[in-house]
């Protein structure tokens, strides 16, 4: 019998919506392979996410404000995993 490989979650930062200043919020992802990411919820009560849990998203490295790097969701991937 094949063992199937799962990936663990990481973190990655999602943009929030409806706020008057730009903000983002730590969300946890699986990767998918080549930049792609699942994303996992879920949403605090509250918030608006730029993208919904289940949603596979695209990243990119950006500097944190206090020095450091982490991934960005920047948009929702047409590709079906």
């Amino acid at each position: 019998m094949q063992q199937m490989h799962i990936e663990k979650p990481v973190e990655i930062y999602m943009r929030l919506i409806g706020l008057h200043h730009e903000q983002w919020r730590v969300a946890e992802a699986v990767p998918m392979g080549e930049d792609l990411y699942k994303v996992i919820g879920p949403i605090p009560d509250g918030e608006q996410w730029e993208f919904q849990p289940g949603q596979i998203v695209s990243v990119e490295e950006f500097v944190l404000t206090l020095g450091g790097y982490g991934l960005l969701a920047v948009s929702c991937s047409k590709t079906s995993i």
